[in-house]
């Protein structure tokens, strides 16, 4: 018994201190086109790695869970009842989920001279509806992309410069939750003069987590 009791505390205080990773719902591609290098990654962000700069890609419409605690007595170990973490309700609750506009991240690192990004040619199109343009953007911002709002401008382009990460924020007037299926139209980039393919992203839930 000298021996058990220590054994038994060990695990209990391992798996009481263990990080607890909490699930969430969020809008992101369900894969990545061909011929594009790039990778999903588990909060649900996308990153492009494409020749001379890199794009990171993140929707704005997570679904967030409360986290409790609770008994399983399915889970018997020496034989001590392991306390585990439970998912206990949703933050937002289900009538708020569509009440908010689509607002896509995209997060620049340029390595090269010349990259140009053209805001008001990225298009949504949700699965249920017709292609939209955004109705507001940010940028260029630095990061954490905190800056004021400003009407889209068709005319307007923006070169971004080489060795600094470059945030924009695109508003689209489509209101949607996780559980609502688009396609992002991702173009109006070109560098030294020469457009970049448009790059087409199909959004779909995925459940994300991050260490709590």
């Amino acid at each position: 018994m000298r021996v058990l009791f220590p054994a038994i505390g060990a695990v209990f205080f391992a798996c009481a201190t263990a990080p607890v990773r909490v699930p969430f719902d969020v809008s992101a591609p369900t894969v990545i086109p061909d011929g594009v290098l790039g990778r999903i990654d588990a909060d649900g962000s996308t990153t492009l790695y494409m020749e001379g700069w890199d794009l990171k890609i993140a929707v704005q419409n997570q679904r967030s869970y409360v986290r409790g605690s609770g008994w399983d007595l399915s889970v018997i170990l020496f034989p001590l009842p392991m306390i585990i973490p439970t998912i206990k309700q949703e933050v937002n609750p289900p009538e708020d989920r569509d009440l908010s506009p689509i607002v896509v991240f995209l997060h620049f690192h340029s390595r090269v001279d010349g990259l140009v990004f053209h805001p008001d040619s990225v298009r949504v199109l949700p699965d249920d509806g017709q292609a939209e343009s955004m109705k507001a953007f940010i940028g260029p911002a630095d990061l954490p992309c905190n800056a004021d709002w400003e009407s889209p401008d068709a005319s307007r382009e923006f070169v971004l410069l080489p060795g600094k990460p470059i945030c924009f924020v695109l508003q689209f007037p489509t209101q949607g939750s996780p559980d609502t299926g688009f396609q992002l139209h991702l173009s109006g980039i070109a560098t030294s003069g020469e457009p970049t393919p448009p790059i087409d992203l199909r959004f779909a839930k995925f459940t994300g987590n991050t260490v709590d």
